[in-house]
């Protein structure tokens, strides 16, 4: 009869723990297809946040260039105010300076208002060859500027 009792809650025991690790391997996949699932919500919200920082980076660098280049046109304008009343050879030499000048300054515009972003690495290597080509374009002006005094 003991053994009998003994043999049955041997069973029992057994078969309760049997049973309770295939219910913790449940609960297991369980959790981790909702650690899943609310990992994948949170790299679709960074990658939103991500979409959106670029969208206002690119807005705010399109509203600082276009015045830089609006203060170029400016000094252009000035400059031509200030070579009406030059010699010939002087004027000719400013006149096509100047009209390169305009001409790039021009095209800086067009590239900013037709440049979309495919990518942060696209957004960074356009900011920083437009930065660079308006560096020189900064260079020519004060280049220009400067009168050579014989």
């Amino acid at each position: 009869m003991i053994k009998q009792i003994f043999s049955r809650t041997l069973i029992v025991c057994v078969l309760g723990t049997g049973l309770s690790s295939c219910q913790s391997s449940t609960s297991n996949a369980d959790e981790v297809k909702v650690n899943l699932q609310v990992a994948t919500e949170n790299l679709l919200i960074a990658k939103q946040e991500q979409k959106q920082t670029l969208k206002d980076s690119i807005y705010q660098f399109r509203i600082t260039a276009k015045e830089k280049i609006r203060l170029n046109e400016i000094k252009i304008a000035a400059f031509k105010a200030g070579i009406v009343n030059e010699n010939g050879k002087a004027k000719i030499s400013n006149n096509k300076t100047l009209a390169g000048l305009e001409l790039k300054n021009r095209n800086l515009l067009i590239r900013l208002d037709h440049y979309e972003a495919l990518s942060i690495e696209n957004w960074i290597a356009f900011r920083n060859e437009f930065n660079h080509d308006f560096d020189k374009l900064g260079e020519a002006f004060k280049g220009l500027t400067i009168k050579n005094v014989k």
